[in-house]
């Protein structure tokens, strides 16, 4: 079988509808057996359906962590908070001991620049452009600013 582009585009596409889909904090989720004996699950009760108590995985503290683990995932969660709010986690940091190269600072002041553009925003004719001006200052500023 051959998996085409269409497709591929199509299922990425129910991907993110599907990513999207807000979930309720706290379901009914529902429990049955039917009459071939297969167990089925769902949020609508059926006949003879039990009730089953799900926690939220929001509000559930991880238990059962090994020595360790818990303040590694403090740690963990404290660099993606302050990761969200540093205002361009995305700008590659000129390198010390080549940052005051003229090549480094013409790159960095077009990537500013372009970054800036997209942030104002822009037409959809130049969207794409502005894209292609960032990745190329972003590696052009890879290359000079080391």
């Amino acid at each position: 079988m051959r998996v085409t582009r269409q497709f591929c585009q199509g299922m990425a596409v129910v991907a993110m509808l599907l990513a999207l889909y807000p979930s309720p904090a706290s379901a009914q989720v529902y429990r049955w057996v039917d009459a071939n004996g297969n167990v089925h699950y769902g949020d609508r009760p059926a006949d003879g359906a039990k009730t089953l108590d799900i926690p939220s995985a929001a509000t559930t503290d991880p238990g059962g962590l090994r020595d360790g683990e818990r303040q590694r995932l403090e740690t963990i969660r404290a660099r993606r908070e302050r990761r969200t709010t540093r205002d361009d986690d995305t700008e590659p940091r000129p390198r010390a001991s080549n940052a005051g190269a003229p090549d480094c600072e013409v790159h960095t002041r077009q990537y500013r620049q372009a970054r800036q553009q997209l942030r104002a925003g822009y037409r959809p004719s130049e969207g794409d452009a502005l894209r292609r001006r960032v990745r190329a200052s972003m590696a052009a500023m890879n290359r000079h600013c080391r």
